[in-house]
This record gives structure tokens, sequence and C-alpha cells, in this order.
């Protein structure tokens, strides 16, 4: 029994096992040379998966303190009337703690005529943005406070500056996942064999598989559709081709994968004309769930004074 066991055949038996009652069971014995050969049904070995959900070891991120400043200065001048000066600038302090940025341009008009009152509402530092943004690894989930703009995990949902607070999931943070549904290959071996998988008409993975049922799942990040044609080439040169067409969205989540975004706070106002313009309260909400390989389900909801939306997909 535990021979049996130890091959890969996980039946209910006793400590003895007949083989003359197992179907589709031979074997061979020579007493002489001591010699037993038993054959087994392919189906009936474990079934081996090749390939991963990461393509890389997981690498974990490290920070340093530091601080820069970027910056961009552009003039023009029209043909005619006077000329004007913009200095874009961008801050940017980070350490293990988070990131702070801060950015905005300063805008100088010259006119010929200094009693100009466009030149003297033009003239000065424009903020754009500023805000705190800690990343959190382990769990790809992002941490914003300050000027944000509203998520749009949906294909379908609208993003909105506002003051205030986010916390969304950030897959970005782990290239070491893949995200969508990739197809998967099932074949059977007769014999120790190799699996050459071919997609698009470019080799991109040979792999040793053992006698038994395999599933091949380790395609490579593709998007669209294609066909795959998987090779199975055993120890005396035989092959045996499948040609498989598929199609990969990678806006679908794998199966079990949950996406998210919760924004709340007030909406910007003159937005690159005024430094310090907040309106009314309003939060934003979306997630994302991949229920099958074939089915995401999503929904996004928008509050405000003046809008109540709440939608599905």
């Amino acid at each position: 029994n535990q021979d049996v066991l130890t091959l890969g055949f996980s039946g209910d038996a006793s400590d003895w096992i007949s083989l003359d009652k197992l179907k589709d069971v031979s074997y061979e014995y020579q007493s002489s040379n001591q010699y037993f050969k038993l054959n087994f049904p392919p189906a009936w070995m474990p079934t081996q998966v090749l390939g991963k959900d990461s393509w890389y070891k997981p690498e974990v991120a490290q920070s340093g303190i530091g601080l820069l400043n970027n910056y961009d200065f552009y003039t023009y001048r029209p043909y005619q009337g006077g000329s004007t000066s913009s200095l874009f600038t961008e801050q940017r302090f980070f350490s293990p703690l988070g990131v702070i940025k801060n950015s905005g341009v300063y805008v100088k008009n010259h006119y010929k005529n200094e009693g100009n009152a466009e030149s003297v509402d033009n003239d000065g530092y424009r903020r754009y943005d500023t805000s705190w943004q800690f990343d959190n690894q382990k769990n790809a989930t992002s941490f914003l406070l300050g000027d944000i703009i509203t998520g749009s995990k949906t294909t379908w949902g609208s993003s909105v500056r506002l003051g205030g607070f986010q916390v969304q999931r950030n897959y970005s943070t782990r290239p070491d996942l893949i995200t969508y549904p990739l197809p998967q290959f099932i074949g059977q071996a007769a014999l120790p064999s190799t699996v050459d998988l071919i997609i698009n008409g470019q080799k991109t993975s040979s792999t040793e598989v053992q006698s038994g049922p395999f599933i091949l799942n380790n395609v490579p990040f593709i998007n669209g559709k294609g066909e795959a044609v998987v090779v199975t080439t055993d120890a005396v040169g035989r092959q045996v081709t499948t040609s498989v067409p598929f199609y990969i969205s990678n806006t679908l989540l794998k199966p079990g994968l949950f996406d998210y975004s919760l924004s709340l706070g007030k909406i910007r106002e003159d937005y690159g004309l005024k430094n310090f313009s907040y309106g009314k309260f309003a939060s934003a909400a979306d997630a994302r769930y991949g229920v099958n390989d074939w089915l995401t389900v999503e929904g996004r909801t928008e509050l405000s004074s003046d809008l109540q939306l709440l939608g599905a997909g």
C-alpha cells in the first residue's frame, strides 16, 4: 500500500492492495531477477502544476532620507504686447515615514504698461498640490493626506480633486504579483516529457514533466487575443501538439483579489488660480472583486450635498 501511495495513487485502501482488483492497472513480475513493473493510468498520477502566480521574487522596498527639487522655467513673448515668464517647482521630501510633496508655479508678466491690472492679478505664486503619502508594501495599500484626486478603479468613474484623506489598494507596490487571470492549458503525458509553450509563434517556456496530467499556467504578461500551441515531446521523440485560441483582459482581477479606493474631503475649487480654495464636503468610494477568471464585479458611490451617485457593474 505504501509503495502505491508513494507513486501518487490516493485511493482509500487498507494495508494491502490487490493489484488484480485495480482497474486499468497492469503489472509484470520476474522472480529470477526480482524485477517488478507496475503500469498506472496517467490520469491516476497527481496533477503537476507548472508555473506560478509571481514572476519575480518579492523585494522589500527600502527608503532613505532625502530632499529634491524639480523645476521648469518657461518664458514667451508674443508679437505684440509684453512677455510672460513662469517657473514650475516641485519639492519632495522622502523618508521611511512616507513622501511629502508640494508643487506650484511662479508667474511674472511683463507689460509695457505697468499699470495693467491684469499683470497684478496674474503675478505671483500659484500652489498646485501639497500632500503626504505612505505606501504599505506588505498589504499593497497607500494612504494619502492633503490634496488628492479621487480614485477611479472602475472604468466608468470620474475623478475629482479634494483636500482631504484617501486610502486605496495600490498593486503597483507589488510588481511581483500578477493581478489578472491568465489562461491555463491542461494536458497529459504518458511518459516523462518536455512541454513547450508557444505564444503567437514565439516560444515562451520549456518545462520538464513526469508521467500524468499537468496544468500549464506560466503564461507571460500578455493582453488581448492570441493563439497558444502546447507541444509535448516524450523521451522517444514522439510529439503531441495542441493549438488553443485565447483572450486575456488585464482589466479583470484574479479570483479572490480585492481592489478599492476611499476618498473624503472638501472639493478643490479654482485649481491653478487660487492657492487655498475649498468648497463643500464630498466623498467617493469604489471597489472591485474578482469572482472567477471571467467575472469581476465592481461598484462606485459619490456623495456630496449636490450629488448622490451609486452604481454597480
